[in-house]
């Protein structure tokens, strides 16, 4: 990152301290998963990545406390020494929820740093999309200082990609595309059915994607939304979070092939140098893993799905725009600037809700917007509420900056919402309207000061 992008960086974080509404801490004692208390505000949190609500589940809860009272607080070893027991449980159970090799890693990040590094050659190339997460575009810089190219493509950019993966083609034995299932900033999903064709038709490309937004709440045993739509094909490297909607801690790997997860095991750098998921949360994790292998699991799925489709519903009853409109329970509504981001939240930090916004460097420069989550801690009455603040506050600010919700369709290049207002969650499923991030295109060049990079979550 260079000096002029960690200024612009730190100015906006600044602006957000400053406006009340960044790097917070918790006044709480104790939380329930649907409220917490900053600045002695009770908020009803639209923020967390906890979508299926299981932190609080008794499951999970007996299994930290079971391995803290049998291993205590840590095991500190490197895997390549020793690992508990409970490491092969774990493993164990999410290769048989994803019917495929699996290998866990104390986070998803330094999952990418043991994985990129050993199954990408020196002679292959390299595609990202320009908002893969954070994470995997730290580890591609491994690869670059290794001399392996790297291209950037405009997100969802699938003419870009097919042009870039036959030219590389020509030259490289195999060309990844690394790229996430659903993108953390936009809640959008990959164009998972374009790229099984063009795996299909192009016999050197190899799909890397990062599903950690999409893991528990969407598939089969809760393997996450790539899975839900496409099997796993053998040129496919998929990687989730044990720590969103499963609520532990971690990552997993999920392989091809055997070989490919015996490799990564033995010479992944971040594996063999680094420390363990330690014994209470591999506890918590080896429980969400009996959950997920549970009938359980699925009524889960459906409570948080009821609540997904709710929000798209009140979203489009009040007229807010959505970048785009799925069965995601990460959700962006597209506003502008910063500043104007900052001074909505700020506001509705007021009403008595708390939620987030994804500015740059995550997103392009003046493609700001709010960023927020449905979980199962939520109600629909809690729902309902925060749409109407937001609906007040959103128009208000945008009247003060001079701009119009034509300014906003204009400036990200989207329709107006056209959904009835009157239209039920079950019309919304049928008839989603027209903002489909795939079919449109990104922020003009001058637009994108930079790769775009994930905030945290």
């Amino acid at each position: 990152m260079s000096q002029h992008t960690l200024a612009v960086l730190d100015q906006v974080i600044r602006e957000g301290i400053a406006l009340g509404v960044g790097h917070h801490v918790l006044e709480d004692t104790e939380l329930t998963g649907r409220e917490m208390t900053l600045d002695g505000r009770r908020l009803v949190n639209f923020g967390s990545c906890s979508y299926l609500g299981l932190e609080k589940h008794p499951a999970l809860i007996e299994g930290t406390i079971d391995a803290l009272r049998r291993f205590g607080t840590q095991f500190s070893s490197s895997r390549t020494y020793a690992s508990l027991g409970l490491y092969a449980e774990l493993e164990a159970a999410l290769s048989e929820m994803f019917g495929q090799p699996t290998l866990v890693t104390a986070s998803t990040t330094l999952g990418h740093l043991a994985t990129l590094p050993v199954l990408v050659g020196d002679s292959d190339a390299v595609i990202l999309d320009m908002q893969v997460h954070a994470s995997v575009q730290m580890a591609t810089e491994v690869l670059r200082a290794q001399g392996v190219p790297v291209a950037v493509i405009r997100h969802n950019d699938m003419r870009a990609l097919e042009r870039k993966v036959r030219d590389l083609s020509a030259t490289h034995p195999k060309v990844w595309y690394l790229a996430d299932g659903i993108y953390s900033m936009y809640g959008d999903s990959a164009p998972l059915d374009a790229l099984m064709d063009m795996l299909a038709r192009h016999e050197r490309m190899h799909l890397y994607v990062d599903d950690a937004h999409g893991m528990s709440w969407a598939g089969v045993h809760g393997t996450g939304h790539v899975r839900s739509r496409i099997p796993h094909h053998p040129r496919m490297m998929l990687t989730v979070s044990l720590n969103k909607a499963f609520a532990s801690a971690g990552g997993a790997m999920v392989f091809p092939d055997l070989e490919s997860a015996q490799a990564v095991r033995n010479c992944g750098p971040t594996l063999m140098f680094s420390g363990p998921i330690q014994p209470p949360m591999l506890g918590a994790a080896v429980a969400s893993a009996r959950l997920h292998l549970s009938a359980e699991i699925t009524e889960l799925q459906a409570r948080l799905a009821r609540r997904v489709a709710f929000m798209n519903d009140r979203l489009a009853a009040a007229g807010m725009p959505q970048l785009v409109q799925n069965d995601s329970p990460l959700f962006f509504v597209p506003a502008g600037t910063t500043t104007v981001n900052y001074t909505i939240m700020k506001r509705m930090f007021g009403d008595g809700f708390y939620l987030n916004s994804a500015v740059y460097p995550a997103v392009p420069m003046r493609r700001g917007g709010l960023r927020f989550t449905v979980t199962n801690h939520l109600s629909e009455a809690d729902i309902e509420a925060m749409v109407r603040s937001m609906s007040v506050h959103y128009r208000a600010v945008l009247k003060e900056h001079g701009l119009t919700m034509d300014d906003v369709h204009r400036t990200f290049r989207i329709p107006p919402v056209g959904v009835h207002p009157l239209a039920s969650p079950e019309a919304v499923a049928a008839h989603p309207d027209t903002l489909q991030l795939g079919a449109r295109r990104e922020a003009d060049a001058q637009l994108v000061q930079a790769p775009a990079v994930a905030l945290p979550a």
